[in-house]
């Protein structure tokens, strides 16, 4: 009998492989290439459809997994009968899903997202007739799914009856091979390879450059629990989560105004560019340094040379190093959202909003579109990790490129291997494609990096980097943290100053933002909060002569300080920071309040409520109540999230 079970496990599993490659191919004909999703035959190939489907199947293997498992439990408890029900429901559902998923990208051109919550949040009956309406063919996939049930339920069957007519052994030792090879199988499809440990498919699969490809690669139940993370997210966060008073109150502190509603939020959000040069910027490159610290630049590993090509670049004449710089998220993902949003983090994550979510008029990526700059996102690892391919499209950049455009162009210039770790491509081959692909067309790009990141795994012996005096150094002072931390920082020094000095050549009007994502947390010693909240802030061009306007400030002023330095003077835009510099040496900000990831600082302090204050400059006062703003910031990001930019007297 168990011997029986195992096979008939191995062939409910082996029917569910074939059934969710076949739906995939579907979806790729129907939706891809009837539909026109995937676009014309110049933008795909087939090596492309290949690997979406090899990927695909690796994210699919994970569900089918646990269908198998709970298929050898109930083997055990039900006779065929009640199996055949369990496997009717399961083709019945994965083959509704695939077709529900259909209509959905076809509708919005994106898998699963928030757009689904309609049924919850919308016109339930006006979505209902829509769908009725005829417009999508909804009888003809209704056919579809039955026709696809009916095949794979007697696909099924006829295996199961060929089992039954097999003269089983009764031996032990055959029993426990079986057994053990159903074991190695599940291990496989839960984990990706014959190990204990799982692996981030998000990190290590290579999608496929086309985005509709790279779109579908993950799995429908992985979409759906996307979309119940926003559910749960949506269904029970509010305004008073973040500040205990209503909207309208919030709005009139937080802008010091006594006008009744209606407000616009944008409105009051509302800046105007006080830049009086008129070269103009033709590049922008706001590089987002994986970990890069305030730390790092301390004088006592000046004698290993760490990053001392970066502080080479902030004694130009030409550069800028903002004095104090707040982190406004204490991760990668959390801090992107912020960035890219122009909001305040809410630890509410955005990607699963998407299609929920508009287009913030504060959006960095779609204030620059205005002043006529094509603008892109470079991302050394997955354009699916946390969906940033949908996510950074959502918020106004043309096109974002990962490692799949990376390792292609890897290969096309022999760079040694290893060119790639879990977390995405090596930086300097990101730099590389970055300094090549740039054309004369103005262009705003996004960069975020990612080798400074453990395991800390870059093959250092290939880039003559002194890892004997690194560790010489860290026994010397017996410093709490591994010489390949070091190393590698030494190394992104070099490669992004390299980087910028390449381009700087190549294209002499450009700017250069350089910053952290969030503070290191390798820090060697005892931190507090001048360690754990800060991060650089470097503004550098060969061709302006920037002024600071402030010495303090946060991630969410980087975006109002590059409209600043490139846009002309009496352009507005909305924003919830404040510009850093400006080519205007007459604008300055004095009363600066930064607002950080549950920080805010000044001129004379860093205050954080469960943390002793770093003092700037001596002084008798507290930023206890002007923590308050940073209290109702967040409270307005949230109301612009899932409210809008409108607030009535209702």
């Amino acid at each position: 009998m168990i011997l029986k079970n195992i096979l008939k496990t191995f062939s409910f599993i082996f029917v569910l492989v074939i059934l969710f490659i076949v739906l995939r191919i579907i979806f790729i004909i129907y939706v891809g290439i009837y539909h026109f999703q995937i676009g014309d035959t110049t933008s795909y190939s087939l090596e492309d459809i290949f690997l979406c489907l090899f990927n695909g199947m690796q994210y699919d293997n994970r569900i089918i997994a646990i269908f198998g498992i709970l298929y050898f439990i109930l083997s055990f408890i039900f006779k065929d009968r009640g199996l055949r029900i369990f496997v009717s429901l399961v083709i019945s559902l994965c083959s509704f899903l695939s077709i529900a998923h259909m209509l959905f990208f076809i509708i919005y051109h994106d898998v699963f997202n928030s757009n689904l919550l309609g049924f919850i949040f919308d016109d339930q009956i006006a979505i209902l007739k829509t769908g009725l309406s005829g417009e999508y063919n909804l009888l003809a996939k209704i056919l579809m799914w039955l026709f696809i049930n009916f095949l794979f339920i007697f696909f099924y069957k006829k295996n199961i009856s060929f089992i039954h007519t097999l003269k089983l052994s009764k031996s032990y030792f055959l029993v426990l091979i079986a057994f053990i090879s159903l074991a190695l199988l599940l291990m496989f499809f839960i984990n990706s390879a014959f190990s204990f440990k799982g692996k981030s498919l998000d990190q290590q699969i290579v999608p496929s450059k086309n985005i509709f490809l790279k779109k579908i690669t993950t799995d429908n139940f992985r979409a759906l629990y996307f979309v119940y993370k926003g559910y749960k997210v949506i269904s029970k966060s509010s305004l008073k989560d973040f500040y205990p008073k209503d909207i309208v109150t919030t709005t009139q502190e937080f802008f010091n105004t006594k006008k009744t509603p209606p407000y616009n939020l944008y409105e009051l959000l509302r800046q105007e560019v006080k830049n009086t040069s008129t070269t103009p910027i033709q590049h922008i490159f706001y590089i987002v340094s994986e970990s890069l610290s305030k730390w790092h630049f301390e004088e006592r590993f000046d004698s290993i040379n760490l990053l001392s090509q970066t502080k080479k670049l902030i004694k130009d004449k030409k550069a800028l190093d903002i004095d104090f710089f707040l982190e406004n998220a204490p991760s990668t993902a959390k801090s992107l959202d912020s960035q890219i949003t122009g909001l305040l983090q809410l630890d509410i994550p955005m990607h699963t909003l998407i299609g929920k979510s508009p287009t913030f008029q504060t959006s960095i990526a779609n204030i620059l579109k205005q002043l006529n700059y094509q603008t892109y996102f470079y991302y050394g690892g997955s354009g699916n990790w946390q969906k940033l391919d949908s996510f950074t499209h959502s918020q106004g950049f043309d096109k974002l490129f990962d490692e799949s455009y990376l390792l292609t162009f890897a290969k096309d210039k022999n760079y040694p291997a290893p060119y790639k770790n879990i977390w995405g491509v090596s930086d300097n081959i990101l730099f590389d494609f970055i300094l090549e692909n740039t054309t004369k067309t103005p262009s705003f790009n996004m960069i975020m990096t990612t080798s400074n990141h453990p395991p800390y795994d870059l093959p250092l012996e290939k880039y003559n980097i002194p890892m004997k005096a690194i560790e010489d150094f860290v026994k010397k002072n017996h410093l709490n943290i591994s010489p390949k931390i070091l190393a590698h920082i030494y190394w992104y020094d070099k490669i992004l100053i390299d980087f910028i000095s390449k381009m700087s050549k190549k294209y002499p009007n450009s700017l250069f933002i350089i910053t952290g994502d969030h503070y290191d947390r390798y820090y060697p010693d005892n931190t507090s909060v001048a360690i754990t909240k800060q991060i650089p802030c470097i503004i550098y061009s060969p061709v302006l002569n920037p002024y600071k306007t402030t010495t303090i400030g946060s991630h969410l002023d980087i975006a109002p300080t590059i409209i600043e330095l490139v846009g002309k003077k009496g352009f507005q835009y909305s924003s919830f920071g404040t510009p850093l510099a400006s080519n205007n040496p007459s604008f300055k900000i004095p009363n600066k309040l930064a607002l950080g990831y549950f920080v805010v600082g000044d001129k004379d302090m860093i205050y954080e409520p469960k943390q002793e204050s770093f003092v700037i400059h001596p002084t008798n006062k507290t930023l206890a109540n002007s923590y308050e703003r940073l209290n109702q910031a967040r409270a307005l990001s949230w109301y612009l999230i899932f409210k809008g930019e409108k607030i009535s007297n209702d």
